[in-house]
């Protein structure tokens, strides 16, 4: 009985996709199509950056921990038109507009530098940079393309449509905006000699400073000033001009555009409703790709004195993002 059930509904479903594509295939269908979609759904990724220390002069003691990049989610309009060029006008091919918003987030956990530079005197002498906290930044991407397409038609009933769409998105235009959260302490290493009649300033490349150094640091201020108050004494030295801070915050936002044209991959497979005879709302699902590259990958220091820092955006050279999800739209055929 079991059996006879299951070939009976076999049977019906085969029946009305078959009468479905008889109707169909006997009716004039339209040569033309135009579409407006709006896409909803996650992202992920992966990118490649330069060496963030590279731009320091005789660094010692380096650290910097891996950026890691996290996708959130993309929202994305597009308008497209096309024409179905055979002659069951079920294979067609379009092209239009495509714009995409998609959010993620970059971080590094831990940083570290010291290297050579000039006081305020013009005096050479050791900066140090430690990040205090993890250093964030949230991103927003914008991009505008131009979507190539083939798209294939299948009549499932008289009321539904099934389409598959798959192509090229040619990215145009990428913009890329971060806000940095975070925090550095900035202290100083001091090597000074005297031939008698001058201070003599030179570079300390010791990873552990000489015995006579000067150390304008956190640690050596607690040694020589148990319970003091480091971050008075560190307000005043910089008051005098000094490369020094504790705690300083970082509140930055930058904005950079990638202006190479990249070739992505599209892939869009929807069910049709037939809402009239020229009018389908449409739902499906999507997946894409979307890569840029930075051919001026920042040669900047990450950060240096207190309130300068460069975005991690600065450093990327290569990005690639792929998103899925929903999407939904209404077509207009004729």
């Amino acid at each position: 009985m079991r059996h006879i059930l299951f070939l009976v509904i076999i049977s019906l479903i085969t029946g009305t996709v078959v009468n479905a594509q008889l109707r169909w295939e006997d009716t004039p269908q339209p040569k033309f199509f135009f579409e407006g979609n709006i896409y909803v759904g996650g992202m992920g990724g992966n990118l490649s950056a330069a060496d963030i220390n590279s731009a320091y002069s005789s660094p010692v003691n380096t650290y910097a921990s891996d950026v890691k990049y996290t996708g959130k989610m993309m929202f994305g309009v597009n308008l497209t038109a096309g024409y179905y060029f055979n002659k069951k006008r079920n294979l067609g091919i379009g092209t239009g507009i495509t714009y995409l918003t998609q959010f993620s987030s970059m971080q590094m956990d831990t940083f570290h530098n010291e290297f050579m530079a000039l006081d305020f005197e013009s005096h050479v002498f050791r900066q140090s940079v430690s990040s205090t906290s993890a250093i964030n930044e949230s991103i927003t991407n914008t991009n505008i393309s131009i979507p190539v397409f083939i798209r294939y038609k299948k009549p499932i009933s008289e009321s539904f449509t099934f389409t598959l769409d798959g192509g090229v998105l040619i990215g145009m235009m990428m913009q890329a905006k971060s806000t940095a959260t975070g925090s550095f302490d900035y202290e100083a290493i001091y090597k000074i000699t005297n031939n008698g009649t001058a201070n003599i300033y030179s570079y300390d490349n010791s990873p552990i400073p000489g015995s006579t150094d000067i150390l304008y640091t956190r640690a050596q201020y607690l040694i020589n000033n148990p319970g003091g108050d480091v971050n008075a004494y560190f307000n005043t030295l910089q008051s005098l001009g000094y490369s020094i801070g504790l705690n300083n915050k970082v509140s930055k936002t930058s904005t950079i555009n990638y202006k190479n044209m990249t070739i992505d991959g599209s892939l869009q497979a929807a069910m049709h409703y037939y809402y009239n005879k020229h009018i389908t709302i449409k739902g499906g699902f999507y997946v894409l790709t979307e890569s840029f590259i930075n051919n001026k990958a920042a040669t900047t220091q990450f950060t240096s004195t207190p309130g300068t820092y460069n975005s991690f955006l600065q450093y990327t050279k290569t990005v690639l993002n792929y998103s899925y999800g929903l999407v939904l739209g209404v077509n207009y055929s004729m």
